[in-house]
């Protein structure tokens, strides 16, 4: 038996109609994919940001602990800060990319509600790793 055919077998044994289960796979495998891009942009926004801060820093402090002023130290800085920017425009093709996936998931929902029998008891969602609603600025702590 080929793999697509015992996919095909499984949803049916769950009793949902296999036009269905086959849709609903379909948008699920795409919204996973769509948080693998996410997690690859930030991931490189997050490198990016790290060393253009940690470029203009040192550069910055190199112009500090300098016998006479040296600009030369400031416009190295001012291009290590300009990166971070472009990194931090990331954010909002982050934004984008979550609120495709979340218009997607909630179609999957709605479908899922509307063609579940109603006696199926939904199984309840594990707790957000993540709490976090607000962002302010401070001490950060990498982990």
């Amino acid at each position: 038996m080929c793999a697509d055919a015992a996919a095909a077998d499984e949803p049916a044994a769950a009793g949902l109609p296999p036009e269905f289960a086959a849709d609903l796979r379909g948008h699920l495998i795409a919204v996973n994919r769509d948080l693998d891009r996410l997690q690859q942009l930030l991931g490189d926004a997050c490198g990016t940001l790290q060393s253009g801060f940690l470029g203009a820093a040192a550069h910055l402090e190199e112009f500090r602990a300098g016998p006479a002023p040296d600009v030369g130290c400031v416009e190295r800085a001012i291009e290590h800060l300009d990166t971070a920017v472009t990194a931090l425009q990331v954010q909002d093709l982050a934004s984008q990319l979550i609120e495709h996936t979340r218009v997607r998931l909630r179609r999957c929902a709605d479908r899922l509600a509307r063609d579940t029998p109603a006696d199926m008891v939904p199984t309840p969602l594990p707790p957000n790793p993540v709490g976090q609603t607000r962002m302010g600025s401070g001490f950060v702590e990498l982990f």
